[in-house]
């Protein structure tokens, strides 16, 4: 299965909107089978765009790790499942900028494989790293993942089906500079040959950073890339269910 991620962000500005986005998106993606499609709204919105969903799937941008308590303004994975979310997305690099470490990415990821939801966990290299090559980027990406996943070997079965990464590079991010595919996809082989050696997963591996319609097709057809997580693009109807065609039709390599 190929996956595509709309992270809206911040975005729209009222219940509405949101809503109207939404039903935009569940009946452009109407027929497509091969693609599970995910909009991720901000919280406020989750519950009526969840009422107007059916073939599109619903995504959650954060959560907090602990089940209930005195944590104001935070919200739980039982809470995030309650109101009709199946994917939450951890670690999202712009959450990492505002101070979000691996022991607290850790701590999230940990929560929402307990409720049984599937994480998408995100990791990626700064401009900074990239330019001392592929060994630093992959050495930096390795740390995020060991400490992100720190104590899930072994920790509870089934979470292979839970458990989906998006390698997005900082850099690439809302910049327009998207990654060469076959960059993207040498670092994709190196996670998912890293899951399977220290933790024996088999998991669903995505790009994130500045793809669109045109060349999102570059992506899947290395063979390796299993979907995409976007973000402003999402915000746009036509121009997500024309990503989420192209993923379709484009054509898989020889692995």
């Amino acid at each position: 299965m190929r996956y595509l991620i709309g992270n809206w962000k911040m975005n729209p500005e009222s219940d509405e909107k949101a809503v109207e986005l939404a039903r935009s998106v569940e009946q452009g993606v109407a027929g497509i089978e091969k693609v599970t499609t995910i909009v991720v709204p901000p919280y406020p919105f989750l519950g009526a765009v969840h009422a107007v969903l059916d073939r599109t799937l619903l995504g959650a941008q954060d959560v907090f790790w602990e089940e209930s308590g005195a944590y104001t303004g935070e919200v739980s994975a039982h809470e995030l499942r309650e109101v009709g979310v199946r994917y939450v997305i951890i670690g999202h690099s712009e959450r990492r900028a505002m101070g979000e470490s691996n022991v607290v990415v850790n701590k999230k990821l940990r929560a929402v494989l307990e409720e049984e939801l599937i994480a998408v966990l995100c990791v990626g290299e700064s401009k900074e790293i990239r330019v001392k090559g592929t060994t630093a980027a992959q050495a930096f990406v390795k740390q995020q993942l060991e400490d992100s996943m720190k104590g899930i070997k072994n920790w509870k079965s089934g979470i292979e089906d839970n458990v989906i990464i998006a390698y997005e590079p900082v850099w690439a991010i809302g910049t327009g500079e998207e990654d060469d595919p076959q960059d993207a996809a040498t670092m994709t082989r190196f996670i998912k040959q890293l899951l399977v050696t220290n933790y024996g997963l088999r998991v669903a591996v995505l790009y994130g950073g500045s793809t669109d319609a045109a060349n999102v097709a570059g992506y899947i057809e290395t063979g390796i890339i299993d979907g995409v997580l976007v973000g402003g693009v999402s915000l746009k109807a036509d121009e997500f269910i024309a990503m989420a065609r192209n993923i379709e039709r484009a054509r898989e390599v020889e692995k």
